[in-house]
C-alpha cells in the first residue's frame, strides 16, 4: 500500500481550548524525537511493526504545542498494531466551549507489503491458468488463492484500521468528554 491510510472526526466540548488542552496534557507522556516503528514479534509468531510507546501510566504519548496535537494510544505489548493511527489535530474556541478536529494516520513508515503480495497473485494467477488444461480443480483452486493474495492486504489494511482508529477516538472522546459532531468521517481507502 503506498499511500496511508486516513480519517478525520470533529468534535465539540463545553470546556474552553485551554482547559481542553490542559486535560490532554495531563493524560500525554511527551514524547521526544518523534513517533517511531519498532519491530516484534506477534502472538501468531510473526514480525510485524509497531508504534514504539514509551514506559508510563499515561494513555497517551506524543506532543501538545499551543493549540495543536500529535498523539497515539498507549497499548500494551500484546495488542500492538501496524495499523494504529497516530492523531493529530487542534483545538479552537466556539462561542461557548471548544472544537476538537482531528486527522487520524498510520504511520509514514507502515508498510504492508501489498508488492509482494500482489507479485505472489499474478504469477499463482499465470501459472493457474496454464494448469487449467491439466486439471480444473488445481486451475479453480490456484485461481482462487491468487484472488486472496491480491484481495487481502488491502481489506485486512482497512479494517485493521478502521478497528484501531474506533479504540483511539472512543477513548478521546471518554478522555476529553467530547460530543462528535456530523462532519466527522470514517476511515477512508488510500487512493489508487
Amino acid at each position: 500500500m503506498a499511500s496511508q491510510l486516513t480519517a478525520s472526526a470533529r468534535y465539540s466540548c463545553d470546556l474552553p481550548p485551554d482547559q481542553v488542552l490542559a486535560a490532554l496534557g495531563d493524560a500525554v507522556e511527551p514524547l521526544d524525537g518523534g513517533f517511531q516503528f519498532v519491530s516484534k514479534l506477534s502472538g501468531g509468531g510473526v514480525v510485524i511493526r509497531v508504534l514504539r510507546a514509551p514506559a508510563t501510566d499515561r494513555g497517551w504519548f506524543g506532543t501538545i504545542d499551543g493549540p495543536s496535537f500529535s498523539i497515539a494510544k498507549v497499548t500494551s505489548d500484546a495488542s500492538g498494531s501496524p495499523f494504529q493511527p497516530i492523531l493529530r489535530g487542534e483545538v479552537h474556541a466556539r462561542e461557548q466551549g471548544s472544537t476538537v478536529a482531528v486527522e487520524l494516520a498510520t504511520h509514514p513508515d507502515a508498510r504492508m507489503f501489498s508488492i509482494f503480495f500482489t507479485a505472489g497473485g499474478v504469477l499463482l494467477g499465470g501459472a493457474s491458468l496454464l494448469a487449467l488444461s491439466q486439471s480444473l480443480i488445481t486451475a479453480v483452486t490456484g485461481l482462487t488463492f491468487a484472488a486472496l493474495f491480491l484481495l487481502f492486504p488491502g481489506v485486512r489494511a482497512r479494517m485493521g484500521f478502521a478497528q484501531e482508529c474506533g479504540v483511539s477516538l472512543s477513548a478521546l472522546e471518554q478522555q476529553l468528554a467530547l460530543q462528535p459532531l456530523p462532519e466527522t468521517h470514517p476511515p477512508e481507502p488510500p487512493p489508487g
